[in-house]
């Protein structure tokens, strides 16, 4: 890229790091501070996990912009890139599996599914290392000022098609839940679950224009642009939604709160006149 290009994502990435990293962290001191660490919780938490290893990578490379550890840094990258999406299908899987298939025993597939995560997400950034022994052509590399797999020719088989797979799939669970959702009144023993379901459409509305920026081969600048600035502000989009269910949950709370004081209050008042 040409050098004022260079110049405005090195400044996405400075503006838009430090409040994505601040996202992850009040996500995972919020969950550390609540008593219920219920298992949708669980699954927020290690959204925030993989949210939190982007934003460190991000600012790693903004202090020590250099190709020296590159081989760390695009290993971590490509590790939470693909944790990130990986952890958006499982929690759309689990509600699904929850909802639709009306399984009763979801929460005994949490660490099945963080195994599964961690192994997914490890297995291109091996396969890379792996190449990088025997001088393959992959490699991590400086790509646009940031340490990805190289060349970019892999793009392909590394982001297009793993993510273009994951998203049909994404798509068919979001229809098949949403249509669930549709037909149930809210209460305070599922909203957990329903305000899960705004995680993995947010990532999907950033992972749309990130995928089309990397299928062109960023032909068009203003839409790297507003890609990068979306996945470089993941951490704070997602906990800007994590407030969001919070405050949801907690006016749900006091609504049913208020509705037993009212009723109680109304059988009082009926029985004193027996």
């Amino acid at each position: 890229m040409e050098t004022n290009e260079s110049q405005i994502i090195n400044l996405i990435n400075i503006v838009c790091t430090p409040f994505s990293l601040l996202g992850a962290f009040y996500m995972i001191i919020a969950y550390f501070k609540s008593c219920s660490r219920s298992f949708s919780s669980r699954l927020v938490f290690c959204l925030a996990i993989s949210d939190l290893l982007l934003s460190i990578v991000s600012l790693l490379e903004i202090i020590s912009p250099n190709d020296e550890n590159c081989t760390v840094l695009g290993f971590l990258r490509v590790s939470g890139i693909y944790s990130n999406m990986l952890w958006t299908t499982q929690i759309l899987f689990v509600l699904y599996i929850q909802f639709v298939h009306e399984y009763a025993g979801v929460q005994k597939t949490f660490p099945y599914i963080v195994a599964s995560n961690i192994i997914l997400s490890i297995t291109p950034c091996a396969l890379t290392v792996y190449d990088m022994y025997f001088d393959g052509p992959l490699s991590f590399q400086s790509v646009d000022g940031e340490c990805f797999i190289s060349p970019q020719t892999s793009y392909v088989y590394v982001l297009i098609i793993p993510f273009a797979v994951l998203l049909t799939f994404c798509c068919y669970m979001t229809i098949k839940v949403w249509l669930v959702f549709k037909e149930q009144t809210t209460t305070l023993a599922n909203v957990d679950y329903k305000t899960l379901f705004m995680y993995p459409a947010v990532l999907f509305l950033l992972d749309v224009p990130i995928s089309v920026d990397y299928a062109i081969n960023h032909q068009f600048l203003p839409l790297s642009y507003f890609s990068m600035v979306l996945f470089k502000s993941l951490g704070l989009i997602n906990a800007l939604q994590f407030r969001k269910a919070s405050n949801a949950k907690e006016g749900l709370m006091k609504a049913s709160q208020s509705d037993v004081i009212l009723r109680t209050l109304s059988q009082d008042g009926d029985s004193s006149y027996m």
